[in-house]
């Protein structure tokens, strides 16, 4: 009797000792049991993690209050038994700011097949803002592995701005070209990679507004006519959905 009961001791000091490795140890030979494999960007992200990073894609970065920013997750699973995802939704995201976070892709498994198989599956965060200041969240995903039920949660965060960097900027102003034809007294305002333009207003030198075009539609060129204006300088300021351009013609 007692060799019986020590033989059921050692088996789940053995079997605790095996589950408590799950995330303390990302270096050991693969689990006994299954455990689910988080990643962003190529890094692993541990349970538990509150300290979110941009190399792993838990820190979404900076945007402006018009844009909002995308990043994808890759699930897996390094152990021995299936791990299966078993909330409803399978991505939680809860935590003051958890409205400004949405799943807009889910995982197109809820079964993490055994170390070995081929199951993996991504889901993607996409961060939409209203207001300038820094967001913050946590990802819950319920689990269930070998009878067992468990959590895994990490932390993720992004920033709102209202204004741009100077690299922003620069890029967006080397995406608006503009183009003359002397022979019609027109000119062309140009946008690259679908940068949206809300409207262009023209004024002269001495600062005064001689005409303004808005913008009601997705096109890549808009087109000015100059054919009643005097030669000289003249400057558009065009307004983008995050910035403004200005770019100096002569007529």
């Amino acid at each position: 009797m007692l060799k019986k009961s020590l033989f059921i001791f050692c088996i789940l000091i053995n079997f605790t000792f095996a589950f408590s490795q799950e995330t303390t140890n990302p270096d050991r030979i693969p689990p006994p049991l299954g455990s689910l494999e988080m990643s962003g960007n190529g890094v692993r992200i541990f349970s538990g993690d509150m300290d979110p990073q941009a190399a792993d894609n838990t820190d979404f970065g900076t945007t402006t209050l018009s844009n909002s920013i995308t990043k994808t997750y890759l699930i897996g699973n390094e152990g021995m038994d299936d791990v299966v995802l078993t909330g409803t939704p399978v991505i939680r995201i809860v935590g003051a700011d958890s409205a400004h976070f949405s799943v807009t892709l889910s995982p197109d498994s809820t079964t993490m097949v055994a170390y070995g198989g081929s199951s993996q599956s991504s889901f993607e965060i996409t961060f939409t803002p209203d207001n300038e200041r820094t967001y913050e969240a946590v990802i819950e995903i319920d689990t269930f592995i070998y009878n067992i039920s468990r959590t895994y949660s990490f932390a993720i965060k992004a920033v709102a701005s209202t204004t741009m960097s100077i690299e922003e900027a620069t890029a967006i102003d080397k995406q608006i070209k503009v183009f003359q034809d002397a022979t019609s007294n027109t000119v062309t305002v140009h946008t690259e990679n679908s940068i949206s333009i809300k409207n262009i207003r023209v004024f002269d030198v001495s600062g005064k507004l001689i005409q303004t075009k808005k913008i009601e539609n997705t096109v890549n060129d808009h087109e000015l006519n100059f054919s009643s204006s005097s030669n000289g300088v003249y400057f558009l300021s065009i307004e983008t959905a995050t910035s403004k351009v200005v770019k100096k013609i002569v007529i």
